[in-house]
């Protein structure tokens, strides 16, 4: 199958770079032609894939559409004069985390697939490797099984097909991606602001023991044991409590260890009653 690409940010960027290796790209559609070549040039990408015409993209079998949310609504609606006589069958699909497919339903075409895909990764930077082996967040939408299978599999990814509970509940199951990725980024910064407040400049020093961590919770991802230690696993009141008073002279870092220290009491306790 041959893929277009609506929207050349992040996530776009590395579909682009991912189909294109594979051979599989026709276009990647753009609003701002100029911006979009300077961005290619920078990411290594050949800008004679990018296109400001949407009927070039149609002419593929797949079209992906990798923008916001909040322009994914009125770019349906100039889709759906595209497609108003239409009669060559493609698929089309999101990238969204919190939408579901059922935003296709203002398209009349009875010979357009639908479904919602999400990539579960974080897209940082660029590469043709960051999609490998990822999963994809899959709303089936009127879209044969197999035929997604096929898609994704084509995207080197792996499906994992939503059922009606997580379908109904995007925005809890986008919230476990914040999670993962934004919270411990957010963590990790933590770190480093306490590093540069005692004066170490190479924070590489904590590199084991964030990689450590990491394997920690990819090993236990399944599993009811929480991989937590030190003194928070061992209810070590004092020590907590020195860190506390070594915070008291700078506010907001102290309330951001104050925030911490309930989050985890909580996830713990949660965890708790959730073994019982």
């Amino acid at each position: 199958m041959k893929y277009s690409i609506i929207g050349f940010g992040q996530v776009g960027k590395n579909l682009a770079l991912k189909l294109g290796s594979n051979n599989l790209l026709d276009f990647v559609y753009v609003r701002n032609f100029e911006l979009a070549r300077t961005q290619a040039e920078q990411i290594g990408f050949p800008p004679q894939f990018l296109t400001s015409d949407l009927n070039q993209v149609f002419a593929s079998e797949v079209v992906i559409i990798a923008i916001s949310d909040n322009q994914i609504s009125s770019l349906i609606e100039d889709i759906s004069n595209v497609l108003h006589s239409e009669s060559i069958y493609r698929v089309i699909f999101h990238t969204s985390g919190l939408m579901n497919s059922d935003i296709f339903s203002k398209i009349n075409n009875n010979h357009t697939s639908f479904f919602a895909a999400h990539p579960i990764q974080t897209f940082f930077s660029n590469s043709h490797n960051l999609l490998n082996n990822i999963y994809w967040g899959i709303d089936s939408g009127n879209t044969n099984p197999k035929l997604i299978k096929n898609i994704i599999t084509e995207l080197d990814g792996k499906p994992y097909f939503f059922d009606e509970k997580v379908k109904n509940n995007r925005a809890l199951y986008h919230l476990m991606c914040v999670a993962t990725s934004n919270f411990s980024v957010a963590t990790i910064e933590f770190a480093k602001i306490l590093a540069q407040e005692i004066g170490i400049s190479d924070k590489r020093i904590l590199s084991k023991l964030l990689e450590q961590t990491t394997q920690n919770i990819i090993m236990n991802i399944n599993s009811d044991t929480m991989p937590l230690t030190g003194p928070f696993a061992r209810n070590d009141y004092d020590a907590i409590e020195k860190y506390s008073d070594s915070l008291k002279s700078n506010q907001n870092l102290m309330d951001i260890f104050e925030n911490y220290k309930q989050a985890i009491t909580l996830i713990m306790e949660n965890k708790f009653q959730s073994n019982k």
